[in-house]
Protein backbone atom coordinates (compact mmCIF):
# COMPACT_ATOMS: atom_id res chain seq x y z
CA UNK A 1 0.00 0.00 0.00
CA UNK A 2 1.09 3.44 -0.58
CA UNK A 3 0.51 4.56 2.90
CA UNK A 4 2.80 2.06 4.24
CA UNK A 5 5.35 2.84 1.44
CA UNK A 6 5.38 6.10 3.32
CA UNK A 7 5.89 5.53 6.41
CA UNK A 8 8.37 3.29 5.51
CA UNK A 9 10.14 6.16 3.86
CA UNK A 10 9.68 8.68 6.35
CA UNK A 11 11.53 6.28 8.74
CA UNK A 12 14.49 6.47 6.97
CA UNK A 13 14.34 10.08 6.42
CA UNK A 14 14.41 10.02 10.25
CA UNK A 15 17.09 7.07 10.30
CA UNK A 16 19.69 8.88 7.99
CA UNK A 17 18.61 12.67 9.11
CA UNK A 18 19.48 11.67 13.11
CA UNK A 19 22.75 10.52 11.74
CA UNK A 20 23.33 13.26 9.70
CA UNK A 21 22.88 15.65 12.31
CA UNK A 22 25.17 14.05 14.55
CA UNK A 23 27.98 13.50 11.58
CA UNK A 24 27.84 16.66 10.10
CA UNK A 25 27.26 19.03 12.96
CA UNK A 26 30.62 19.16 14.37
CA UNK A 27 32.56 18.80 11.36
CA UNK A 28 31.04 21.20 8.72
CA UNK A 29 32.07 25.24 8.10
CA UNK A 30 32.48 27.32 5.43
CA UNK A 31 35.44 26.40 3.96
CA UNK A 32 35.25 28.97 1.44
CA UNK A 33 35.72 31.53 4.42
CA UNK A 34 33.45 33.96 2.53
CA UNK A 35 31.40 35.11 5.11
CA UNK A 36 32.56 36.52 9.11
CA UNK A 37 31.02 33.18 10.88
CA UNK A 38 32.42 30.21 9.29
CA UNK A 39 31.79 28.35 11.79
CA UNK A 40 28.63 28.22 14.23
CA UNK A 41 26.68 29.64 11.38
CA UNK A 42 26.87 27.21 8.76
CA UNK A 43 27.05 24.35 11.37
CA UNK A 44 23.18 26.47 12.66
CA UNK A 45 21.69 26.14 9.05
CA UNK A 46 22.77 22.79 8.31
CA UNK A 47 21.73 21.58 11.11
CA UNK A 48 18.25 23.45 11.06
CA UNK A 49 17.56 22.07 7.37
CA UNK A 50 17.88 18.93 8.31
CA UNK A 51 15.94 18.79 11.58
CA UNK A 52 13.09 20.92 9.61
CA UNK A 53 13.26 17.17 7.02
CA UNK A 54 13.08 15.59 10.17
CA UNK A 55 9.96 17.22 11.35
CA UNK A 56 8.22 16.80 8.02
CA UNK A 57 8.74 13.58 7.86
CA UNK A 58 7.51 12.82 11.70
CA UNK A 59 4.55 15.03 10.88
CA UNK A 60 3.54 12.95 7.62
CA UNK A 61 3.98 9.69 9.88
CA UNK A 62 2.05 10.71 12.66
CA UNK A 63 -0.74 11.71 10.35
CA UNK A 64 -1.24 8.62 8.24
CA UNK A 65 -0.69 6.48 11.31
CA UNK A 66 -2.87 8.55 13.04
CA UNK A 67 -1.28 8.24 16.59
CA UNK A 68 1.71 9.67 18.77
CA UNK A 69 3.40 7.20 20.84
CA UNK A 70 4.87 8.96 24.14
CA UNK A 71 7.65 5.97 25.30
CA UNK A 72 8.29 5.81 28.68
CA UNK A 73 7.55 8.15 31.41
CA UNK A 74 5.92 11.45 29.96
CA UNK A 75 7.39 13.94 32.39
CA UNK A 76 10.44 14.75 30.90
CA UNK A 77 8.42 16.02 27.72
CA UNK A 78 6.29 18.31 30.22
CA UNK A 79 9.71 19.06 31.83
CA UNK A 80 11.01 19.97 28.33
CA UNK A 81 8.22 21.92 28.03
CA UNK A 82 8.65 24.29 30.65
CA UNK A 83 11.72 25.15 29.76
CA UNK A 84 10.82 26.08 26.01
CA UNK A 85 8.55 28.37 27.72
CA UNK A 86 11.38 29.86 29.76
CA UNK A 87 13.36 30.38 27.16
CA UNK A 88 10.44 32.15 25.14
CA UNK A 89 9.60 34.23 28.11
CA UNK A 90 13.23 35.74 29.02
CA UNK A 91 13.71 36.40 24.78
CA UNK A 92 10.14 37.89 24.85
CA UNK A 93 11.05 40.40 27.88
CA UNK A 94 14.70 41.00 26.72
CA UNK A 95 16.75 44.10 26.78
CA UNK A 96 16.75 43.19 22.78
CA UNK A 97 13.72 40.93 22.08
CA UNK A 98 15.03 40.99 18.32
CA UNK A 99 18.37 39.83 19.23
CA UNK A 100 17.35 37.19 21.61
CA UNK A 101 15.15 35.62 19.24
CA UNK A 102 17.00 35.33 16.53
CA UNK A 103 20.17 35.25 18.37
CA UNK A 104 23.09 36.96 17.49
CA UNK A 105 25.16 36.71 14.41
CA UNK A 106 28.42 35.57 15.81
CA UNK A 107 26.90 33.10 18.89
CA UNK A 108 23.80 31.71 17.24
CA UNK A 109 22.29 31.10 20.70
CA UNK A 110 18.64 32.91 20.17
CA UNK A 111 15.25 31.61 21.35
CA UNK A 112 15.17 29.68 17.53
CA UNK A 113 17.78 27.72 18.00
CA UNK A 114 17.26 26.97 21.91
CA UNK A 115 13.77 26.04 20.35
CA UNK A 116 16.08 23.44 18.04
CA UNK A 117 17.70 21.82 20.57
CA UNK A 118 14.97 20.78 22.13
CA UNK A 119 12.74 19.62 19.30
CA UNK A 120 15.82 17.50 18.01
CA UNK A 121 16.36 16.12 21.62
CA UNK A 122 12.37 15.20 21.65
CA UNK A 123 12.36 13.93 18.22
CA UNK A 124 14.91 11.90 18.88
CA UNK A 125 13.52 9.94 22.02
CA UNK A 126 10.63 9.70 20.26
CA UNK A 127 11.96 8.02 17.19
CA UNK A 128 14.53 5.56 18.94
CA UNK A 129 13.24 2.19 17.82
CA UNK A 130 16.19 0.19 20.03
CA UNK A 131 19.99 -0.12 21.31
CA UNK A 132 20.85 -1.04 17.53
CA UNK A 133 20.31 2.56 16.43
CA UNK A 134 21.65 3.88 19.42
CA UNK A 135 25.22 2.16 18.43
CA UNK A 136 24.34 3.68 14.96
CA UNK A 137 24.13 7.10 16.30
CA UNK A 138 27.78 6.52 18.27
CA UNK A 139 28.99 5.38 15.17
CA UNK A 140 28.35 8.83 13.43
CA UNK A 141 29.71 10.71 16.47
CA UNK A 142 33.28 8.60 16.49
CA UNK A 143 33.27 9.04 12.51
CA UNK A 144 32.72 12.79 12.97
CA UNK A 145 35.31 12.91 15.83
CA UNK A 146 38.10 10.95 13.56
CA UNK A 147 37.52 13.53 10.83
CA UNK A 148 37.72 16.88 13.57
CA UNK A 149 40.81 15.09 15.26
CA UNK A 150 42.86 14.41 11.29
CA UNK A 151 42.01 18.60 10.52
CA UNK A 152 43.56 19.06 13.74
CA UNK A 153 46.66 16.99 13.44
CA UNK A 154 46.99 18.76 10.32
CA UNK A 155 47.15 22.17 11.77
CA UNK A 156 49.52 20.71 14.40
CA UNK A 157 51.98 19.48 11.15
CA UNK A 158 51.15 22.74 9.85
CA UNK A 159 49.58 21.32 6.78
CA UNK A 160 46.27 23.54 7.13
CA UNK A 161 45.36 24.51 4.01
CA UNK A 162 43.28 27.31 4.83
CA UNK A 163 44.80 30.60 5.99
CA UNK A 164 43.68 31.15 9.08
CA UNK A 165 43.87 34.73 11.25
CA UNK A 166 45.38 32.55 14.39
CA UNK A 167 45.71 29.35 12.69
CA UNK A 168 47.53 26.61 14.99
CA UNK A 169 51.23 27.62 13.80
CA UNK A 170 50.51 31.07 14.58
CA UNK A 171 49.00 30.31 18.70
CA UNK A 172 50.63 27.09 18.95
CA UNK A 173 46.78 26.14 20.20
CA UNK A 174 44.83 24.03 17.59
CA UNK A 175 40.73 24.54 17.09
CA UNK A 176 40.13 22.08 13.82
CA UNK A 177 36.75 22.69 12.61
CA UNK A 178 35.12 24.05 15.78
CA UNK A 179 36.21 27.63 15.50
CA UNK A 180 38.52 28.21 18.47
CA UNK A 181 40.65 26.22 20.66
CA UNK A 182 38.31 25.71 23.80
CA UNK A 183 35.43 24.57 21.68
CA UNK A 184 37.54 22.31 20.43
CA UNK A 185 38.86 21.08 23.92
CA UNK A 186 35.24 21.29 24.93
CA UNK A 187 33.70 18.88 21.97
CA UNK A 188 36.67 16.07 22.84
CA UNK A 189 35.98 15.85 26.18
CA UNK A 190 32.66 15.09 25.51
CA UNK A 191 33.14 12.36 22.66
CA UNK A 192 36.43 10.50 24.34
CA UNK A 193 33.74 8.71 26.84
CA UNK A 194 31.63 7.39 23.92
CA UNK A 195 34.72 6.97 21.75
CA UNK A 196 35.71 4.74 24.60
CA UNK A 197 32.50 2.77 25.06
CA UNK A 198 32.53 2.15 21.09
CA UNK A 199 35.87 0.46 21.25
CA UNK A 200 35.09 -1.89 24.10
CA UNK A 201 31.53 -2.44 23.45
CA UNK A 202 30.30 -1.44 19.37
CA UNK A 203 32.37 -3.66 17.61
CA UNK A 204 34.24 -7.18 18.95
CA UNK A 205 36.48 -7.03 15.52
CA UNK A 206 40.46 -6.54 16.31
CA UNK A 207 40.83 -4.15 12.93
CA UNK A 208 38.09 -2.24 14.06
CA UNK A 209 38.96 -1.95 17.69
CA UNK A 210 42.28 -0.90 16.66
CA UNK A 211 41.22 1.83 14.30
CA UNK A 212 39.44 3.03 17.42
CA UNK A 213 41.90 2.89 19.58
CA UNK A 214 43.70 5.47 16.99
CA UNK A 215 41.02 7.72 17.00
CA UNK A 216 41.11 7.63 20.60
CA UNK A 217 45.14 8.48 20.51
CA UNK A 218 44.02 11.56 18.23
CA UNK A 219 41.36 12.96 20.09
CA UNK A 220 44.03 12.73 23.08
CA UNK A 221 46.74 14.50 21.01
CA UNK A 222 44.67 16.83 20.04
CA UNK A 223 42.67 17.45 23.60
CA UNK A 224 46.33 18.10 24.81
CA UNK A 225 47.36 21.04 21.47
CA UNK A 226 44.01 22.77 22.74
CA UNK A 227 45.43 23.88 25.77
CA UNK A 228 42.31 24.68 27.09
CA UNK A 229 42.30 24.50 30.74
CA UNK A 230 38.47 24.19 30.96
CA UNK A 231 38.24 20.98 28.65
CA UNK A 232 41.04 19.62 30.36
CA UNK A 233 39.60 20.08 33.97
CA UNK A 234 36.45 18.84 32.38
CA UNK A 235 38.37 15.31 31.28
CA UNK A 236 39.42 14.91 34.90
CA UNK A 237 35.81 15.22 35.77
CA UNK A 238 34.74 12.57 33.58
CA UNK A 239 37.17 10.25 34.69
CA UNK A 240 35.94 10.99 38.30
CA UNK A 241 32.85 10.62 37.94
CA UNK A 242 32.93 7.08 35.70
CA UNK A 243 35.42 5.69 38.56
CA UNK A 244 32.67 6.68 40.66
CA UNK A 245 29.85 5.09 38.69
CA UNK A 246 32.05 2.15 38.44
CA UNK A 247 32.22 1.29 41.95
CA UNK A 248 28.82 2.22 42.32
CA UNK A 249 28.21 -0.54 39.78
CA UNK A 250 30.54 -2.84 41.89
CA UNK A 251 28.60 -2.10 44.63
CA UNK A 252 31.03 0.20 46.43
CA UNK A 253 28.50 2.83 47.45
CA UNK A 254 30.41 4.14 50.73
CA UNK A 255 34.20 3.89 48.86
CA UNK A 256 32.20 5.96 45.98
CA UNK A 257 30.73 8.54 48.40
CA UNK A 258 34.20 9.20 50.10
CA UNK A 259 35.98 9.48 46.65
CA UNK A 260 33.09 12.30 45.78
CA UNK A 261 33.29 13.81 49.07
CA UNK A 262 37.53 14.04 48.07
CA UNK A 263 37.26 15.45 44.85
CA UNK A 264 35.46 17.99 46.02
CA UNK A 265 37.49 19.05 48.97
CA UNK A 266 40.16 18.87 46.98
CA UNK A 267 39.03 20.85 44.19
CA UNK A 268 37.77 23.29 46.69
CA UNK A 269 41.55 23.95 48.36
CA UNK A 270 43.08 24.04 44.83
CA UNK A 271 40.98 26.85 43.77
CA UNK A 272 41.24 28.48 47.40
CA UNK A 273 45.24 28.18 47.53
CA UNK A 274 45.60 29.42 43.73
CA UNK A 275 43.29 32.23 44.82
CA UNK A 276 44.84 33.82 48.02
CA UNK A 277 48.71 32.92 46.68
CA UNK A 278 50.16 36.31 45.32
CA UNK A 279 50.30 36.84 42.15
CA UNK A 280 53.56 36.12 40.10
CA UNK A 281 53.95 38.46 37.10
CA UNK A 282 57.08 37.52 36.01
CA UNK A 283 56.62 34.23 35.56
CA UNK A 284 57.16 32.68 32.45
CA UNK A 285 54.48 32.97 29.56
CA UNK A 286 55.53 30.50 27.10
CA UNK A 287 52.73 27.73 25.93
CA UNK A 288 53.44 24.20 26.90
CA UNK A 289 51.35 21.56 28.62
CA UNK A 290 53.76 22.19 31.61
CA UNK A 291 52.80 26.16 32.06
CA UNK A 292 49.11 25.71 31.57
CA UNK A 293 48.40 22.73 34.21
CA UNK A 294 50.40 24.74 36.45
CA UNK A 295 47.61 27.80 35.73
CA UNK A 296 44.69 25.08 35.68
CA UNK A 297 42.81 27.18 38.78
CA UNK A 298 45.00 30.22 38.77
CA UNK A 299 42.48 33.16 39.16
CA UNK A 300 45.36 36.01 39.85
CA UNK A 301 46.61 36.50 36.22
CA UNK A 302 46.08 36.09 32.48
CA UNK A 303 42.47 34.47 31.31
CA UNK A 304 41.66 33.22 35.07
CA UNK A 305 41.87 36.85 36.14
CA UNK A 306 39.59 37.95 33.28
CA UNK A 307 37.49 35.37 34.23
CA UNK A 308 37.59 36.71 37.47
CA UNK A 309 36.79 40.15 36.74
CA UNK A 310 33.76 38.78 34.58
CA UNK A 311 32.33 37.07 37.48
CA UNK A 312 32.97 39.78 39.64
CA UNK A 313 30.85 41.93 36.95
CA UNK A 314 28.02 39.63 36.73
CA UNK A 315 27.54 38.97 40.51
CA UNK A 316 27.66 42.97 40.80
CA UNK A 317 24.94 43.13 38.02
CA UNK A 318 22.84 40.25 39.83
CA UNK A 319 23.17 42.36 43.35
CA UNK A 320 21.73 45.44 41.67
CA UNK A 321 19.10 44.32 39.00
CA UNK A 322 15.27 44.41 39.59
CA UNK A 323 12.82 42.04 40.46
CA UNK A 324 11.31 41.85 36.88
CA UNK A 325 15.21 40.89 35.51
CA UNK A 326 16.63 38.43 38.45
CA UNK A 327 13.27 36.03 37.38
CA UNK A 328 13.00 36.83 33.83
CA UNK A 329 16.87 37.85 33.32
CA UNK A 330 18.08 40.06 30.48
CA UNK A 331 17.63 37.87 27.17
CA UNK A 332 19.71 35.39 25.45
CA UNK A 333 22.17 36.57 23.48
CA UNK A 334 22.40 39.86 25.16
CA UNK A 335 24.42 40.00 27.53
CA UNK A 336 27.01 42.36 25.49
CA UNK A 337 24.88 45.28 26.37
CA UNK A 338 25.01 44.38 30.68
CA UNK A 339 28.91 43.74 30.89
CA UNK A 340 29.88 46.59 28.95
CA UNK A 341 28.89 49.11 31.93
CA UNK A 342 31.60 46.89 33.98
CA UNK A 343 34.92 47.52 31.87
CA UNK A 344 37.36 48.32 33.07
CA UNK A 345 40.92 50.07 32.00
CA UNK A 346 42.32 47.24 33.98
CA UNK A 347 40.70 44.71 31.58
CA UNK A 348 43.11 45.53 28.87
CA UNK A 349 46.52 44.29 30.79
CA UNK A 350 44.95 40.86 29.88
CA UNK A 351 42.63 41.11 26.83
CA UNK A 352 42.63 42.93 23.82
CA UNK A 353 41.90 46.50 24.88
CA UNK A 354 38.43 48.13 24.84
CA UNK A 355 36.96 44.51 24.55
CA UNK A 356 34.24 42.89 26.84
CA UNK A 357 32.38 39.57 27.20
CA UNK A 358 29.26 38.72 25.99
CA UNK A 359 29.10 35.54 28.52
CA UNK A 360 30.14 35.32 32.48
CA UNK A 361 32.25 32.16 31.39
CA UNK A 362 30.48 30.53 34.34
CA UNK A 363 27.27 28.20 33.86
CA UNK A 364 25.24 29.59 36.97
CA UNK A 365 25.77 33.55 36.16
CA UNK A 366 24.92 33.03 32.25
CA UNK A 367 21.88 31.39 33.40
CA UNK A 368 20.85 34.16 35.54
CA UNK A 369 21.54 36.98 33.83
CA UNK A 370 20.18 35.19 30.73
CA UNK A 371 17.11 33.40 31.76
CA UNK A 372 16.54 34.60 35.35
CA UNK A 373 15.84 32.81 38.05
CA UNK A 374 12.67 31.01 35.92
CA UNK A 375 15.06 30.11 33.48
CA UNK A 376 17.81 28.44 36.06
CA UNK A 377 14.40 26.96 37.86
CA UNK A 378 13.71 24.95 34.88
CA UNK A 379 16.79 23.90 33.56
CA UNK A 380 17.47 22.14 36.86
CA UNK A 381 14.47 20.94 37.12
CA UNK A 382 14.59 19.28 33.81
CA UNK A 383 18.59 18.30 34.30
CA UNK A 384 17.61 17.27 37.71
CA UNK A 385 15.46 14.70 36.78
CA UNK A 386 17.63 13.00 34.26
CA UNK A 387 20.33 12.89 36.56
CA UNK A 388 17.87 11.63 39.31
CA UNK A 389 16.64 8.50 36.67
CA UNK A 390 20.02 7.95 35.68
CA UNK A 391 21.27 7.50 39.26
CA UNK A 392 18.11 5.25 40.29
CA UNK A 393 18.68 3.41 37.00
CA UNK A 394 22.29 2.59 38.04
CA UNK A 395 21.25 1.94 42.10
CA UNK A 396 18.40 0.00 40.99
CA UNK A 397 20.50 -2.32 38.76
CA UNK A 398 21.54 -5.45 40.59
CA UNK A 399 21.87 -7.81 37.48
CA UNK A 400 25.22 -8.14 35.90
CA UNK A 401 26.69 -5.05 34.36
CA UNK A 402 26.04 -5.03 30.65
CA UNK A 403 26.63 -2.74 27.43
CA UNK A 404 23.96 -0.66 28.51
CA UNK A 405 25.38 0.17 31.92
CA UNK A 406 28.27 0.98 30.73
CA UNK A 407 26.91 3.29 27.96
CA UNK A 408 25.08 5.17 30.84
CA UNK A 409 28.57 5.30 32.58
CA UNK A 410 29.98 6.56 29.78
CA UNK A 411 27.37 9.07 28.76
CA UNK A 412 27.62 10.16 32.51
CA UNK A 413 31.39 11.02 31.87
CA UNK A 414 30.62 13.01 28.65
CA UNK A 415 27.53 14.90 30.61
CA UNK A 416 30.35 15.57 33.93
CA UNK A 417 32.79 16.72 31.16
CA UNK A 418 30.42 19.25 29.75
CA UNK A 419 29.49 20.37 33.38
CA UNK A 420 32.64 20.91 34.53
CA UNK A 421 33.99 22.98 31.67
CA UNK A 422 31.24 25.26 31.87
CA UNK A 423 32.05 26.11 35.02
CA UNK A 424 35.13 27.92 33.43
CA UNK A 425 33.70 28.46 29.80
CA UNK A 426 30.17 28.62 27.60
CA UNK A 427 29.05 26.22 24.99
CA UNK A 428 27.61 27.32 21.24
CA UNK A 429 26.54 25.39 18.64
CA UNK A 430 28.38 22.05 18.48
CA UNK A 431 28.52 21.88 22.06
CA UNK A 432 24.50 22.47 22.75
CA UNK A 433 23.68 19.28 20.03
CA UNK A 434 25.93 17.46 21.26
CA UNK A 435 24.54 17.85 24.62
CA UNK A 436 20.95 17.57 23.58
CA UNK A 437 21.85 14.48 21.95
CA UNK A 438 23.90 12.77 24.67
CA UNK A 439 21.09 13.48 26.72
CA UNK A 440 18.39 11.76 24.62
CA UNK A 441 20.24 8.88 24.38
CA UNK A 442 20.52 8.79 28.15
CA UNK A 443 16.83 8.92 28.75
CA UNK A 444 16.35 6.50 25.66
CA UNK A 445 18.32 3.69 28.61
CA UNK A 446 17.23 5.08 31.45
CA UNK A 447 13.58 6.44 30.94
CA UNK A 448 11.59 3.81 30.53
CA UNK A 449 13.17 2.16 33.59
Amino acid sequence: MLKNKIIKFSDIIIGFGFLAIVFLTPIAFNFTLTNYNAFDLFKAVIFRVILSLILAAYAAKIFLLGKISLKGNRQIFLLAFFLLVSFFISSFFSLEPNLSFWGSYERQQGFYNLASYLLFFTLLILNIRGFKQIKRLLVAAMAAGFLVCLYGLAQLLGLDPLPWKEGGLATGRIFSSLGQPNFFGHYLVMVIPMTLYGMFFITKRFLARFFIGLVILAELVCLVNTYSRAAWLGGLAAAAVFLIIFLVIRGRNRLALAFGIFLLVGAGLMVSLNYFSPNNPSGSSQLNAFSRLKSLVDLRSGSGRMRLYYWQAALAEIGQAGPSRLLLGFGPDALAAVFIKYYQPDWAIYEVIDTYPDRAHNWLFDVILSYGFLGLAAMLWFYGYLIYRTAKFLLKTKAKPNEEIWLVAALSASLAAYSVNNLFSFSLFTGYVYLFFILAILWAVVGGR
